[in-house]
Formats: structure tokens, C-alpha cells, sequence
């Protein structure tokens, strides 16, 4: 059995040694402990505070500090408006050039049903921005349907007495009425038509010509008339429309001969008494020369197609002339005005080749050639003055101060507000009269005529409407009369009462007069 250990003096003075050391630690632990909750006690808010400020500015709130002063709440965070951010959190961003402001709409196609805004604008309409209308321009030669009529709605497009579309076909939220057709060889038609309704159209002339137009009617009653007018001008007069057995029974209205421009073009088709369906218009090239005539108004005869399908249109053929040469017309400004403008379209539709030169740009020798010189009101007289005094070619002017240039008149003037004038009895069988008796209405509102005053020689057709025997406003000199100065007239002379817009304004009877005038003028009947 080995013996229990023995402990040496030396080990036990080592023990002694470090139970004393412990002793001592734990007396500095305990001053460190007493001196830290006398600093807290002391000094506790302020670091706290510190604490705060610093644990604050993070971005997440630290946990609960325990003996420090409880649960730690920090401070409200301070934000500024550029650290707040978009509360939608879907936000897509806008496409590069769109405008926030501008709410896009569906562009309009034409259906058999289409929705049309509440101002009865359809949303392809031509505007400032450049969205063209849906409903052309219509090429011609070919063929437009007359439910096809410009946007822009009421008033501007057309002209209708009920607001709401009666046939409840196709353009729904306007007013023209339109329903499904029974004609074989279309879809819709335009009904219910009453007096002094109208509708337009824009067309695209793709080469200047003379046309023939089929329009395609139907009606029971017989008793319907329209019109046409090109850019504001009536191209047609009154156009009656045949009784054709009923509203579905559909036959064509032929016209002939009518004068376009290659270029934009405003069709106004006015209805002057209703009771007639109308399908569409076929444009075709007229072929042959035409022959002036003395009326502007038209009585076509309803012919009824031998087949249902509209002929195709041809080539356009170059347009026709009168005579070699055409005529010559000298005007103020070759950016013609708006009644030089309609002057030019009527000599145009009459088939008549036309050159235009500007008033300081003629000379004598334009006239050479030509079967009518055509002086405007809107020269400078002054720019034209006798140069055209002398030529063998027929002159018809309406500029009153060339009157005494060309001897034609000593004594010139206007006349304001005028809308009539009064054909000279003696001479009412004269082709100039245009067939015309008594007080004449030529105009649809007040304009300003020019008057001058012919010698016994001339042949005076219209006074001024009030019996002034003294104010001649149409006059005119066969050739190799005796004008003033002992002066004869070289070819036929012919002063017409026209004022610089008087075009703008005149009526049916009124270019009648006219195109008496130009056909006597070149021809003598």
C-alpha cells in the first residue's frame, strides 16, 4: 500500500500566495463597479444622449440597451422632399417626344359601325398636327361614295336638319343619314335628304382635265334636285333627278363636261330639294371637245345603267381647247385671287385652254394666237394701258378705268351693294342676254359692280337695276364699229360689270351672262 502524499513546505506557501492574489482582483473588480454606477448615476443623460445622436443617424435602430435607460427609442428621423420617394411604385416612364398633356386616341377607321366623339369631330381629322381624315381625299378620276363625306362634323362637313344619322349605318354618331343600300354595287347609301342640306368632299385630281360625272340616285318622287360646286363655284346650275320607281331602285345622272384642276379639290354637293337617296359619284375623262354654252344650269337625263357595275375609269385624256391658242388672261397678281380664281375654273369647265400673265409682265404680242383677250379688274391699268387697244383678237374686260384706254368708254364708274341689274328690252333676243328679261338677280349678296357707258354703236344688254339708262353694265362693239375717237373696234369688244370679287358672289343667272359673254365674245353668237 503506498502511503497518502505529503506536501512540502514550499507548496503550501504557493497556495497561500494565490488565494491572496484572487483577493485582490476581486477587490478591484468591485472599486471598477462602484466607480462605473457613480459615473452612470452622474453622467448618465449625457450618454444616453451620445448614444442616441450616434445610434440614431444609422439606418436601423439598434436593440434594447438594457440598463442604459430602457428600451431605446430613437429620435424621428428629419427628411427632406428629395429623400421621399415616388409613391408609385409601378411607374413605367413615358415615351421619348410624348406629351403627358395630350391624351392619344385611337386613330378612326371607317367601319360599318364606327363611334364618333360627342362634338362629331372624328378623331381622324385634319388638324394642325397633321392627322389626315379617313374619309379621303378621293382620287379622280374614280369613284367617291357619298357616305365618305370630310370630317370636321356639323357645319363644316355637312349640313343636315336632324342631329341624329336616321339609317343608323355607319358613321352612327353624326347626323347625315345613311343606311344599308339595296344597290347591288355599293354598301351604303345617303337618305332622307330634305331642301338645303349638303355635304362635302375632298378630292384629289391626279391630272387637270375635263370630266364627266355619274351620280348614282334613287327616288319615288321625281321632284329632287342638287348641285355641284368645285372650290366654291357652281359647276353644274340645278341638276334634276328622275322619278326611278322607288328608294332602292337605282339609276345614274349623267353630267358632262366639268372642268378640274389637278390638286386638293372641295366637292360641295348641295341638295336643293330632298326626297332622293344618293349612292355614290363615278368620275370619269370626258372625251372630245365640248361646246360652250349659253346657260349654267344643266337638265340631265337619268339613264339607267345596262349593267351594275360602273365602268372603269380611263387615262385622262389632255384636256380639250376651244380653239388653237386659248385664251389670254391678264390679271393683277398670277397668285390669283379668289375670283380670279373661279373665273379661270369656268373657262377651265367650258374646256377652254387658258393662259394666265400678270398685268406688268404683258405685252402685245401675248394676244397673238389666241381666240379672246381676258382682263381682269385686278390689273393696275396703268400696267396695261393701251397694249391690247389694237390687236385683232376679241377683248372682254371689266376693268372700268382700261375703258377709255381701248375707246370702249368716256365715262366709267362702280356701283356698291348691287345684286341686280336690268336687261335692255331692245335687245333681248341678243345671244348676249342669255335668254334674260327684266330685272335680273345675279348675285347671292352685295358686291360692287363697274359700269361705263357704250356709244350709239354699242350694243348694250344690261343697264343698272334701277332703270338708268346712262349706267351700262354690260356693252359691247362688233368688230369694225365705230368707238370713241373715231376709233374702230379691231375684233369684237365687250365690257362686263364684274367687280374684283363679284365672282364670289354670283348666281346661276350671273354666269349665264358670263359665259354668253365669252361665247360671243369669240364667236359672235
Amino acid at each position: 500500500m503506498k502511503p497518502w502524499p505529503r506536501f512540502s513546505h514550499k507548496q503550501s506557501a504557493d497556495s497561500h500566495l494565490r488565494g491572496q492574489g484572487l483577493i485582490e482582483y476581486a477587490l478591484i473588480l468591485s472599486l471598477v463597479a462602484i466607480v462605473a454606477i457613480i459615473s452612470v448615476n452622474l453622467f448618465g443623460d449625457s450618454i444616453q444622449n451620445t448614444f442616441r445622436d450616434v445610434a440614431g443617424s444609422g439606418e436601423f435602430a439598434p436593440p434594447d440597451i438594457g440598463p442604459l435607460g430602457g428600451e431605446f427609442t430613437p429620435r424621428p428621423q428629419t427628411f427632406t422632399p428629395t429623400f421621399t420617394p415616388t409613391p408609385s411604385a409601378t411607374f413605367t416612364p413615358l415615351p421619348p417626344g410624348f406629351t403627358p398633356s395630350a391624351t392619344p386616341t385611337a386613330s378612326h377607321t371607317p367601319t360599318a359601325s364606327p363611334t364618333a366623339t360627342a362634338s362629331n369631330t372624328p378623331t381622324a381629322t385634319a388638324t394642325a398636327t397633321g392627322v389626315v381624315c379617313a374619309y379621303g381625299p378621293h382620287s379622280v378620276p374614280g369613284r367617291m361614295e357619298m357616305e365618305d363625306y370630310d370630317c370636321g362634323g356639323a357645319g363644316v362637313a355637312y349640313n343636315d336638319e336632324q342631329a341624329t344619322n336616321l339609317g343608323g349605318a355607319y358613321r352612327t354618331g353624326e347626323g347625315v343619314d345613311i343606311q344599308d343600300t339595296g344597290d347591288s354595287t355599293g354598301t351604303y347609301n345617303i337618305g332622307w335628304t330634305r331642301d338645303g342640306e349638303w355635304l362635302r368632299y375632298k378630292l384629289n385630281v391626279t391630272q387637270s382635265g375635263v370630266y364627266n360625272i355619274a351620280v348614282r340616285v334613287a327616288s319615288s318622287s321625281g321632284s329632287g334636285q342638287f348641285r355641284i360646286l368645285i372650290d366654291g363655284q357652281d359647276m353644274t346650275g340645278l341638276v334634276n333627278v328622275p322619278n326611278t320607281g322607288g328608294f332602292q331602285n337605282w339609276q345614274n345622272v349623267n353630267i358632262s363636261n366639268i372642268g378640274l384642276l389637278a390638286g386638293t379639290r372641295t366637292l360641295e354637293f348641295q341638295i336643293n330639294r330632298g326626297s332622293v337617296n344618293y349612292n355614290y359619284m363615278v368620275f370619269t375623262a370626258s372625251v372630245g371637245t365640248p361646246t360652250p354654252t349659253a346657260t349654267a344650269t344643266r337638265t340631265p337625263t337619268a339613264t339607267a345603267t345596262s349593267t351594275s357595275t360602273p365602268l372603269p375609269p380611263p387615262t385622262v385624256s389632255p384636256m380639250p381647247t376651244m380653239a388653237t391658242g386659248g385664251i389670254l388672261f391678264v390679271v393683277g397678281n398670277t397668285s390669283l385671287s379668289a375670283s380670279d380664281q373661279l373665273v379661270f375654273n369656268r373657262l377651265q369647265a367650258k374646256g377652254y385652254a387658258v393662259t394666265v400673265v400678270g398685268d406688268s409682265a404683258s405685252t402685245t404680242a401675248n394676244a397673238t394666237g389666241k381666240v379672246l383677250v381676258l382682263i381682269s379688274s385686278t390689273v393696275s391699268s396703268s400696267s396695261v394701258n393701251t397694249k391690247f387697244k389694237s390687236v385683232t383678237v376679241p377683248v372682254m374686260t371689266w376693268k372700268t378705268t382700261l375703258l377709255d384706254d381701248m375707246e370702249m368708254s368716256t365715262t366709267t364708274g362702280t356701283q356698291n351693294s348691287q345684286t341686280q341689274v336690268q336687261m335692255v328690252p331692245a335687245n333681248s333676243g341678243h345671244p348676249l342676254s342669255a335668254g334674260l328679261t327684266g330685272t335680273v338677280t345675279v348675285g347671292t349678296s352685295n358686291s360692287t359692280y363697274n359700269r361705263g357707258q357704250g356709244n350709239s354703236n354699242a350694243i348694250v344688254i344690261a343697264i343698272r337695276s334701277n332703270g338708268d339708262t346712262s349706267r351700262h353694265m354690260i356693252f359691247a362693239y362688233n368688230a369694225g364699229a365705230t368707238m370713241y375717237n373715231s376709233f374702230n373696234a379691231p375684233a369684237r369688244r365687250l365690257a362686263f360689270y364684274f367687280g374684283d370679287d363679284t365672282a364670289a358672289t354670283t348666281n346661276a343667272n350671273g354666269w349665264a351672262l358670263f359665259d354668253a359673254a365669252i361665247t360671243w365674245s369669240i364667236t359672235g353668237n
